[in-house]
C-alpha cells in the first residue's frame, strides 16, 4: 500500500496477502476467522504496532465461536441468554465486576456454597424438628424440640417456648400424642357455655362462674359439684299455696278426715266436719254427730226415714202394698193397710186397691170430657161441655149407678154387647148404641138387670129429655 493512508469512510480492498509498511508490521491472514485487531497507544509496544493479526477467544469457555466464510458466529454455551445484571430487594441494579463475575454471599444464618456451575443457598445451625424464630433482622435461631402434645407459647419480647397445657382446677384433662392434643372436660361430661332461664335470654359466665340464686320461697345450696334447689320454710305434711307471684305459704296440717275448702280471695281452709276416707256402693253420707259425716247403710227397695231421735234409716218395703206407717211412740215401719167393715183392700206390685162393699155408695165429681163408670157410684156432671160416660165392663145383678146433671149435658156410651133400656125404648146393642140427655141438669138412675159382660141396664128413673139410639 506504500505510504498511502486510510482515513474516514474510505473503502479498503483486502487481498489474501496484505502488509503494512513503515512503523507498522506486516502480516498475512492464513487462518479462518482471523481479524486485524487494533491496539491503543499504551499497548502498541506490547502488540508490535497499531494492529496485528488475531482471533476471538473465550477464556472461560462460555462462548462458542464459529466461522463460515465470510461470517463469524458467537453464541452463549448452552443456548441460554446472557446475564447482563442482577437486581436485589434493595440496592438497585448490580453489574458484574471487572472479571465479569457476580458474588452471591450469604448473611446472618444464610450461607451460599458454589460447586461447578451450581450455587446452593442453605441455612446454618439447624436441628432436625426444631422450630426457627427470628434472632434479629437477618438471623434466625432454633428452639428446643417440643415433646408430644406440647404447644408453642409466646412470651413478650422473648422467644416462644414449647409448653405443656395444664388445668389449674383440674376441670379439663389433656391427652397427648405425636402431633395430637385432645382436651376433654373432666369426668367425660360436656361443658356449659351459657344458661337460659324462662326469661332474660342466655347468660354467660363471669370469671368462669354462673351464679344460680333462689328467690321467694326457693333457695339453692351448693356443695362440691352439686347445686340443690329446695323450698324454704316447709312443715312436714303441710299443703303449700301461693302467697304472691313467686312465694309460697303453707296451710296448717289438717286432721284426719278434714277436707280442704276454697275461700274467695283467701287461702283455702280445712273443714270443721270430718269425712270418711272410703264409702261403699250405694251408700249415703249423713251427719252422724256434730261435724262428723258418716256412711248410712243401704237396703234394697227401701225408703229413707228417721227414728225417734232423728237418726236416718232405710226401711225396706219387701211386700206388695206395704207403706211406711208412722207411730207416735216409735219408729215408722213398713206395713200394709187393714180393710175395715164394708171395705176391701187389694195389694199389687206398686198398687193398692181399696173398694167399698155392701151398701156403700161413692160419688165422683166428673169434671172432664170423659168418665169411666163403676158400679155403686154416683157421678155429678160438672163439665162446661158434654161429659161422655162409659158403662163398666161387667156388673152384678142389682148394681146401681146414678148421674146427676150440674153443668153441660150427658152421654152414656156402651161397650160390646151392652144395652140401656128407658121405658119401652132400647138402645142399639154394642158400642154404637147410647143414650143422651138433651138439657143441662138431666139426671138418670141405672140398675143392672142382666149381669155379666153382656150387661143390660134399666133406667129406673130419670129427669129431663133423653134420646135413646
Amino acid at each position: 500500500m506504500g505510504s498511502s493512508s486510510i482515513t474516514g469512510d474510505e473503502a479498503i480492498l483486502f487481498t489474501d496477502n496484505m502488509s503494512f509498511d513503515g512503523t507498522h508490521r506486516s502480516g498475512k491472514m492464513t487462518t479462518d476467522g482471523q481479524l486485524w485487531i487494533g491496539a491503543t497507544a499504551s499497548n502498541r509496544a506490547n502488540n508490535g504496532g497499531h494492529v496485528r493479526l488475531g482471533s476471538i477467544t473465550s477464556p472461560l469457555g462460555t462462548l462458542s465461536i464459529g466461522y463460515s466464510s465470510p461470517n463469524i458466529t458467537l453464541d452463549i454455551v448452552g443456548g441460554g441468554p446472557a446475564i447482563e445484571h442482577l437486581t436485589a430487594d434493595t440496592g438497585g441494579i448490580l453489574n458484574p465486576d471487572g472479571a465479569n463475575n457476580f458474588n452471591l454471599v450469604g448473611s446472618g444464618s444464610f450461607t451460599t456454597v458454589g460447586a461447578g456451575s451450581t450455587i446452593s443457598g442453605t441455612l446454618t445451625g439447624l436441628t432436625n424438628h426444631a422450630v426457627l424464630v427470628g434472632a434479629g433482622t437477618t438471623t434466625i435461631t432454633k428452639l428446643a424440640v417440643g415433646s408430644n402434645g406440647q404447644v408453642l407459647i409466646g412470651s413478650t419480647a422473648a422467644d416462644p417456648v414449647f409448653g405443656t397445657l395444664t388445668s389449674s382446677d383440674s376441670s379439663i384433662t389433656f391427652t397427648t400424642g405425636a402431633g395430637t392434643l385432645s382436651l376433654q372436660v373432666a369426668g367425660g361430661t360436656t361443658s356449659i357455655k351459657t344458661l337460659t332461664g324462662n326469661s332474660g335470654g342466655a347468660i354467660s359466665p363471669t370469671a368462669g362462674n354462673i351464679n344460680t340464686l333462689g328467690t321467694g320461697s326457693i333457695t339453692i345450696a351448693g356443695s362440691g359439684s352439686t347445686l340443690t334447689t329446695q323450698l324454704t320454710g316447709l312443715t312436714n305434711h303441710a299443703i303449700q299455696v301461693g302467697a304472691g307471684t313467686a312465694t309460697l305459704t303453707q296451710i296448717a296440717v289438717g286432721s284426719t278426715g278434714q277436707v280442704l275448702q276454697a275461700n274467695s280471695a283467701a287461702d283455702p281452709t280445712w273443714s270443721t266436719a270430718t269425712y270418711p276416707s272410703t264409702t261403699t256402693v250405694n251408700q249415703l253420707l249423713y251427719s252422724s254427730s256434730n261435724n262428723v259425716v258418716a256412711g248410712l247403710a243401704t237396703a234394697n227397695q227401701g225408703v229413707l226415714t228417721t227414728g225417734s231421735t232423728g237418726i236416718p234409716v232405710i226401711t225396706a218395703l219387701a211386700t206388695n202394698g206395704q207403706l211406711i206407717i208412722g207411730s207416735t211412740a216409735g219408729v215408722p215401719a213398713a206395713a200394709t193397710i187393714t180393710a175395715g167393715t164394708g171395705i176391701t183392700v187389694t195389694n199389687g206390685s206398686n198398687s193398692i186397691t181399696i173398694a167399698a162393699t155392701g151398701a156403700g155408695f161413692v160419688w165422683v165429681d166428673a169434671t172432664s170430657a170423659t168418665q169411666a163408670m163403676s158400679v155403686e157410684t154416683g157421678y155429678v156432671t160438672d163439665h162446661s161441655a158434654t161429659v161422655t160416660y162409659t158403662l163398666p165392663a161387667t156388673a152384678s145383678l142389682g148394681d146401681e149407678m146414678i148421674i146427676v146433671g150440674k153443668l153441660g149435658t150427658t152421654i152414656i156410651a156402651q161397650n160390646a154387647n151392652q144395652q140401656i133400656l128407658m121405658s119401652s125404648a132400647s138402645s142399639t146393642v154394642g158400642v154404637t148404641g147410647q143414650v143422651a140427655g138433651t138439657n143441662v141438669g138431666d139426671c138418670v138412675t141405672l140398675n143392672c138387670i142382666t149381669a155379666g159382660a153382656s150387661t143390660v141396664w134399666r133406667a129406673a128413673s130419670w129427669v129431663g129429655n133423653w134420646t135413646v139410639s
